[in-house]
């Protein structure tokens, strides 16, 4: 039934009943199917998306996805508002964030629920989602998903990501390397200026029940750039901007080279 759901979405026509008769020669109707489509689980929902997703692109037919041998992966969020049903509003906690911390939103508001993609850079092809049933925070989903990456992927991300917590994380996984925007609240200390300009630094990864608690400490290469951009007012902005990378080397990485693939790589960045 799930498939059916599925197949009727990228069809976009007819009856979830039509699709899973011709799938399954069922004759179930649409109010029973839904009805079973409600209990589904989410090792369920993993199963289909482990089977509908998946790599489609190589190095020779997408050779703007791979930098310096690795193959391009972006992960990122995003939120849904979900009806105003009283099964949904007893289910999801009161949090109208995903991100940069919650708050309640007000009685006649909806209910919102975070989702997490890993995506092939290039076509944009989805590898892998997860989707916070459990009410997780994006960052969270996303550490759900570094188990699938390999030795020879680059991880690219935007600055939720570009903590001490997640490069702890990262550390801890398969994960070829890193190139992450930094946000202006996260600190570092500088252990040396590199060939290029950029700076070998100190990352302290600080608990997320308690801020004040150092669990361990990173050294990592930061790059720093300045980005000017127009606003709304056609005024032009100037914005310093931090990457995190685990390419170390400076002469067979260079900060320029990655600066332009995280400009050109992460598309959303650029409005």
């Amino acid at each position: 039934m799930l498939l059916s759901k599925v197949r009727q979405k990228l069809v976009s026509a007819g009856r979830v009943s039509m699709h899973l008769n011709e799938l399954t020669k069922s004759t179930l109707n649409d109010s029973s199917i839904s009805r079973r489509l409600a209990q589904t689980s989410e090792d369920q929902l993993l199963k289909v998306s482990g089977v509908l997703l998946g790599k489609i692109a190589t190095q020779e037919t997408n050779p703007d996805g791979y930098y310096g041998g690795y193959r391009l992966l972006g992960m990122d969020g995003t939120r849904f508002t979900l009806q105003k049903t009283e099964a949904i509003n007893a289910k999801i906690k009161k949090s109208s964030s995903c991100g940069y911390g919650a708050s309640a939103p007000s009685e006649e508001g909806f209910g919102r629920i975070c989702a997490c993609a890993l995506v092939e850079l290039g076509p944009h092809n989805p590898l892998a989602v997860r989707i916070g049933l459990g009410n997780e925070q994006e960052i969270e989903l996303a550490l759900q998903m570094l188990p699938l990456l390999q030795s020879t992927d680059l991880l690219i991300a935007d600055r939720l990501f570009g903590v001490g917590y997640f490069l702890d994380e990262v550390q801890k996984s398969n994960c070829g390397a890193l190139l992450v925007k930094v946000p202006r609240s996260q600190t570092s200390r500088e252990i040396k200026r590199l060939e290029d300009d950029s700076y070998l630094v100190e990352v302290d990864v600080r608990s997320r029940k308690r801020a004040g608690d150092i669990i361990n400490t990173h050294q990592i290469r930061e790059i720093r750039y300045e980005l000017t951009a127009t606003n709304a007012n056609g005024e032009p902005v100037r914005e310093q901007i931090r990457l995190w990378t685990t390419l170390s080397e400076a002469l067979s990485y260079p900060a320029r080279e990655l600066i332009d693939l995280y400009l050109s790589r992460w598309e959303h960045e650029l409005y």
